[in-house]
């Protein structure tokens, strides 16, 4: 068998296009919480870090399969690490340890914001990888 070619250029559009959104969410999330939320900036940090996990998290589940993500069922390790993973750093970061604590009710909204703006990138990731040729 001939090994897979990739077609890089669509790959680094396709994968630009995403981190741009990626950081587009955090930017925004960032700034909106620091004029808007009566945070001091240890907590600005907790969230902060929560928005990297809950994001880095997701990606990891949009970037998996080329299609929308809920066609390809994830392993029951995957699911069961980033289930893990959410858990705990948003434990962490409602009661205080290691980081500036956070009202639980702001962990979900940010999660649940998280989670909403990534199905939304992946009906983009899905129109954007078909227009590139990928899909």
């Amino acid at each position: 068998q001939r090994p897979v070619q990739w077609q890089m250029k669509p790959l680094f559009t396709v994968a630009g296009a995403l981190a741009a959104c990626v950081l587009a969410l955090s930017f925004t999330v960032f700034l909106w919480a620091r004029a808007h939320l009566p945070l001091t900036p240890a907590q600005l940090q907790t969230l902060v870090f929560l928005l990297l996990v809950f994001s880095g998290q997701g990606v990891v589940y949009l970037v998996r399969h080329s299609g929308p993500l809920w066609q390809s069922r994830p392993s029951r390790t995957l699911l069961l690490a980033s289930v893990l993973d959410i858990a705990v750093v948003s434990a962490l970061a409602v009661f205080g340890v290691l980081m500036a604590p956070l009202p639980a009710m702001w962990v979900g909204a940010l999660l649940v914001g998280v989670a909403a703006y990534l199905a939304v990138l992946d009906v983009f990731k899905v129109w954007l990888l078909r227009r590139c040729g990928m899909a």
